[in-house]
């Protein structure tokens, strides 16, 4: 119940920074098979390959850590909370935003 609570009274993103810290690593365990299946797809991960090679290929350079499916992974899900805070800052502040009679009764009250 504290959640609940904390939800409804906190900040204008309070249950989107809610379901980020509850279910973000779960949603990255999802997104990830999909991501990597798309980038392979796209020829994205052969392109970062060879671009990879030919930069270790300079003398006295390494390759960076750096693992493309975590990124693209990372940013996605950044834009998805991004856009889930947005639209309940929206809901918050405004009445016309509450579309249906759930978000009417939790952010009607005064």
């Amino acid at each position: 119940m504290p959640d609940a609570k904390g939800i409804l009274n906190g900040g204008p993103t309070a249950a989107t920074d809610y379901f980020r810290r509850t279910t973000e690593a779960r949603l990255k365990g999802e997104f990830d098979p999909i991501v990597e299946k798309r980038l392979g797809e796209l020829g994205v991960v052969r392109t970062y390959n060879d671009l990879m090679d030919r930069y270790t290929a300079i003398p006295f350079t390494r390759k960076p850590e750096f693992n493309l499916t975590d990124y693209v992974t990372s940013k996605s899900l950044d834009g998805l909370f991004a856009t889930l805070a947005q639209e309940e800052a929206k809901i918050r502040q405004d009445p016309a935003a509450r579309t249906t009679a759930l978000l009417q009764r939790v952010f009607g009250r005064p």
